[in-house]
């Protein structure tokens, strides 16, 4: 009986985590496959973005060679006799003529009987428009308060309650 057993071949034992991340890791390679063999060459994808995207292409080409035409025109300034520079600082002012500095000391009007009078001018202004922005703010604050006290309790403007101030009391009273 022995002789005509076969011999034992050993089992082959996998651990259950290497089985586990062999099977997720099978669509991975099968898709690297199948994009190794069907994959397109590169004359075969340049063809395709010439077709959808030649013109955007060209532009990026056009814009490309003005950008460097600006740039070599920076390092040598002689090169465009000054054109480009002149064009430079446009873009650098926002398309004006000149940069404006709005909070400069005009040094003509430093220490002339002009240049205080603008400036008391200048405080003067400045203070009525703070007048009138405090002003604005107290009003509205007022507004405000009248109509929650008309809407919460009926009284009128001034906040007394108009059934206490027809009789009924004989003293106006304030709603809180």
């Amino acid at each position: 009986s022995e002789a005509t057993a076969m011999p034992s071949v050993p089992k082959i034992r996998i651990p259950v985590h290497v089985f586990a991340f062999s099977v997720a890791s099978l669509p991975g390679i099968a898709y690297a496959y199948y994009y190794q063999k069907n994959a397109k060459t590169d004359e075969e994808f340049e063809q395709i973005l010439r077709e959808n995207y030649g013109a955007k292409i060209q532009a990026s080409r056009n814009n490309k060679a003005d950008i460097t035409r600006v740039v070599r025109g920076m390092k040598d300034p002689e090169s465009d006799h000054g054109e480009m520079n002149k064009k430079f600082e446009e873009v650098l002012y926002a398309g004006k003529a000149s940069a404006k500095r709005h909070y400069a000391v005009d040094q003509s009007l430093y220490g002339t009987e002009e240049g205080e009078r603008k400036r008391r001018e200048f405080e003067e202004e400045r203070k009525r428009k703070e007048e009138e922005r405090k002003k604005a703010r107290r009003n509205k604050k007022k507004e405000k308060k009248e109509a929650a006290v008309v809407a919460a309790g009926g009284g009128d403007a001034n906040g007394v309650n108009v059934a206490q101030k027809d009789g009924k009391t004989g003293v106006p009273a304030k709603d809180a």
